[in-house]
């Protein structure tokens, strides 16, 4: 008998990682990818790299859903 995910396969989507160095040369607007030299998801905006912990601050300020300090994409809590 197959396996249960032969049937059923469960949706997945990879992020690219690599250094600063790696980045693409011409990415598109939106492009993700995990920067193994600053240890951060980072999104291009079309014009530069910008980090997603930062774009996740300003989101959150700008919007007044949350008010942090600090969000860190690599802990399970927000810090207010």
């Amino acid at each position: 008998m197959s396996n249960f995910s032969d049937f059923f396969p469960a949706p997945s989507a990879t992020i690219d990682s690599g250094t600063t160095a790696q980045r693409p040369v011409s990415p598109t607007i939106g492009v993700t990818r995990f920067n193994t030299d600053l240890r951060k998801y980072e999104l291009y905006n079309g014009a530069k790299w910008v980090s997603l912990q930062s774009l996740l601050y300003r989101i959150s300020a700008d919007v007044g859903i949350l008010t942090a300090d600090t969000i860190d994409v690599f802990s399970d809590e927000t810090k207010f």
